[in-house]
């Protein structure tokens, strides 16, 4: 099965990280440090940053669900659509969740996030948004993190982490400056490793501190800390191009006859909608009889509209495979 649903990296993990894994087996019976001070210099040594500004997660999901708990923030804003387990966690935090409508589903509107930011204590944002792709700019955005300092921002940098240009997009180096401002990062999607829950917070040091003295001791997994040391320097060398020629060479090789948009900002998916003549749940069951999975995205964000497919990242022959499917499925609708 060519999976294209899941926007992890195709590439990951490699045979090194595969290998210290397997090793790691044989120190499951060993308990692993009582806090993960270590493994967050580590992860701090790579991205510049000091430690007390780091720390490790379960993911962005259990990253939030920190930043809700020891940051006492009650009041959660939303643009939506925006991925939806947030949402679910403010809701089991007991938060009340004030949301809105993007204005453009593809493009941040600033004073839409400032006027939201008057009226809530935490706002979550994904940079580029999951699932339309809408990026932030670094100058225009930090501009309302100063001007609202009593709203919290977080900003989920997951799909960014694909971006050839993250070095120059990226908020996490600026947590430091600003004490209203969080930056997350799942390595579950860079690095393909889902099972191991590993994700990335940069904070004020005040929050993480408070996270860190709240924290469950010997929480630190021994496989997961096995490689962090792979993933802080892999990181830095990940060739980010190939995932966007990847995506060029499946956009060129689609036919574009039932075809009305496509959206595309060098993340680890695309967007493609799809003409009416084309009933995408057909599609979907076409692709899945041909052992090929994508995201009929419009099922799960009705907010979209209908007829979008996101397609993650693949390594260039699934891409190719997935291209000749949907030329050969829609050629019959034509």
């Amino acid at each position: 099965m060519i999976d294209l649903s899941k926007n992890t990296n195709p590439y990951f993990p490699t045979k090194k990280m595969k290998y210290h894994l397997r090793k790691s087996v044989n120190n499951v019976c060993i308990y692993p440090d009582k806090t993960a001070d270590e493994y967050e210099k580590i992860i701090s040594n790579y991205f510049d940053i000091s430690y007390k500004n780091v720390f490790l997660s379960l993911g962005t999901l259990g990253a939030f669900d920190m930043i809700l708990k020891y940051g006492n923030f009650k009041k959660i804003g939303f643009l939506t659509p925006t991925f939806w387990g947030m949402k679910e966690l403010a809701k089991t935090n007991n938060c009340k969740i004030i949301e809105e409508n993007m204005i453009d589903l593809f493009q941040y509107d600033y004073s839409q996030i400032e006027n939201l930011a008057k009226r809530c204590e935490l706002i979550y944002i994904c940079n580029p948004n999951n699932p339309t792709l809408s990026d932030i700019n670094v100058d225009d955005f930090l501009d309302i993190v100063k001007k609202c300092s009593k709203c919290h921002f977080v900003v989920d940098e997951t799909v960014l982490a694909f971006d050839p240009k993250f070095y120059e997009k990226t908020l996490f180096r600026y947590v430091s400056k600003f004490d209203n401002l969080t930056v997350i990062l799942s390595c579950s999607k860079i690095f393909n490793i889902p099972g191991l829950r590993l994700g990335l917070m940069f904070s004020n040091e005040m929050l993480l501190y408070k996270i860190k003295k709240n924290n469950l001791i010997f929480s630190s997994n021994i496989m997961t800390n096995s490689i962090l040391d792979d993933l802080g320097k892999s990181f830095f060398e990940i060739d980010r191009n190939k995932f966007c020629n990847n995506f060029e060479l499946f956009i060129n090789k689609l036919n574009k006859d039932c075809v009305e948009k496509i959206v595309k900002n060098n993340g680890s998916f695309v967007l493609v909608k799809f003409k009416d003549c084309v009933l995408t749940d057909d599609l979907e069951l076409f692709l899945l009889n041909n052992n090929v999975k994508v995201a009929n995205v419009s099922k799960f964000y009705p907010d979209l509209g209908s007829n979008w497919f996101r397609v993650s990242v693949g390594r260039k022959r699934d891409m190719i495979v997935l291209a000749n499917l949907i030329n050969n499925f829609v050629m019959k609708k034509v």
